[in-house]
């Protein structure tokens, strides 16, 4: 049954929390564990469904994989959006069977939608989104929520995760939480340039959870230059040619830009950890503000929080989607198949946490080829390549336990 929460209903969720602080676990013994990040694969419904399917297998087939080291040990997909090129199309059952391999395997998976997982082309001022995504649909919370996944011990053994609820029957908002070892984290999923409404319901399941680390997973926050994402006024071109005032969504409060999500709400989360985005595309000419040339199909920006506790946000945009569709990145060319041999695409990223170490480390790779992704999208290894690795602090905050259901299988719908 999907948890539905109105703003006032956080009250009594707040209130009811237990206080007392629970000890710090010794970080070297704590697992590495990996989320597997598959943004924009909505070439892959469109061009190529196999590829999409393989890509899925992938995660599960390398779930215990040992990169730089030690396992991926991967415990959950997250996604940014845009599962489908075209809504309410054939494509929707491609992106089904893709997905229903990680359900079949127990590996717990939510993706927020991106704007072709809506209707409307380029005036989005609807919000309509796709039938997949709607009640009943294969992204909603009503049958997201049914699988068996939640409440079960994550695969690799070790640790839980729990459905967390919806802003309304559709897929459009949605969250989770993660527990692996101490490390607990809550991944809230947001609509495409979210309304203002959505983020003041974001924020209240932010303060409902002390003591885990929140990371937001919404389609278009930091542009393909590595820049909050602005409005048609803005001082690039690059930072607002796909903003909400192209899809023609109206000005905040009907829907915020990056800058507005930033400096509205997101700057003061005392728990936020990160935001990942996908979106924008890859340009060799496009660049910043400052002139310089990007070329990158994925950019981390970290940026100082104005909370309390001034900790340090890590922004990503991540999509590689154009080399499912019109580019090689293996030749440098054009016209690329992502269906055709040796052409690098099926794009999956990887975020490794490593508590051993205090680290966050980054991986891309094409599951198709199995060449890992460099420090430009151009460039690819056939071993893996570190495309950041930052400090990663463990949350000091661990105000009441993680209330586990039984570690039982149920039915999914």
């Amino acid at each position: 049954m999907t948890r539905t929460f109105s703003r006032r209903g956080f009250n009594a969720l707040i209130a009811g929390a237990a206080s007392a602080a629970l000890p710090q676990l010794a970080r070297a013994e704590e697992p590495d564990f990996s989320v597997a990040v598959p943004n924009d694969p909505q070439y892959l419904a469109a061009l190529c469904g196999n590829g999409y399917s393989a890509m899925m297998r992938w995660i599960v087939d390398n779930q215990a994989a040992t990169v730089d080291g030690s396992p991926l040990n991967i415990k959950a997909v997250v996604s940014a959006g845009d599962c489908v090129n075209n809504a309410n199309t054939a494509e929707a059952d491609y992106a089904a069977q893709a997905w229903s391999i990680l359900d079949s395997h127990g590996i717990p998976w939510a993706s927020a939608p991106g704007n072709h997982d809506m209707v409307g082309g380029s005036d989005l001022s609807g919000r309509v989104l796709g039938a997949n995504f709607q009640a009943r649909g294969f992204f909603s919370p009503d049958v997201r929520s049914s699988k068996s996944c939640w409440g079960s011990a994550l695969p690799g053994g070790g640790g839980y995760c729990d459905w967390g609820g919806s802003y309304d029957t559709s897929g459009a908002n949605t969250w989770i939480r993660l527990e692996v070892g101490a490390n607990r984290q809550l991944y809230i999923f947001l609509e495409f340039h979210p309304r203002a409404v959505v983020l003041d319901w974001a924020k209240g399941i932010h303060d409902a959870y002390p003591g885990h680390e929140v990371i937001v997973v919404t389609h278009s926050y930091l542009s393909g230059v590595g820049e909050q994402v602005e409005r048609s006024t803005g001082s690039n071109l690059y930072s607002y040619s796909a903003g909400p005032d192209t899809y023609h969504q109206g000005p905040s409060p009907a829907s915020t830009s990056g800058v507005e999500m930033w400096s509205g709400w997101f700057r003061t989360w005392a728990r936020l950890r990160m935001i990942v985005c996908g979106h924008w595309v890859w340009k060799s000419w496009h660049t910043n503000t400052a002139g310089a040339d990007t070329g990158w199909v994925w950019k981390e920006e970290p940026i100082p929080s104005e909370s309390s506790r001034a900790q340090t946000v890590h922004q990503l945009f991540a999509n590689v989607q154009e080399a499912d569709n019109t580019y090689d990145y293996a030749t440098g060319g054009t016209a690329a198949n992502p269906c055709v041999a040796g052409v690098e695409s099926a794009h999956l990223f990887i975020l490794k946490f490593c508590p051993s170490v205090g680290k966050l480390r980054f991986y891309g790779l094409s599951t198709h080829t199995g060449h890992w992704t460099g420090q430009k999208g151009t460039y690819t290894s056939s071993s893996p390549v570190r495309l950041f690795d930052v400090d990663w602090p463990a949350e000091l905050e661990h105000a009441f336990p993680f209330p586990h259901r039984p570690p039982t299988r149920k039915r999914g719908r």
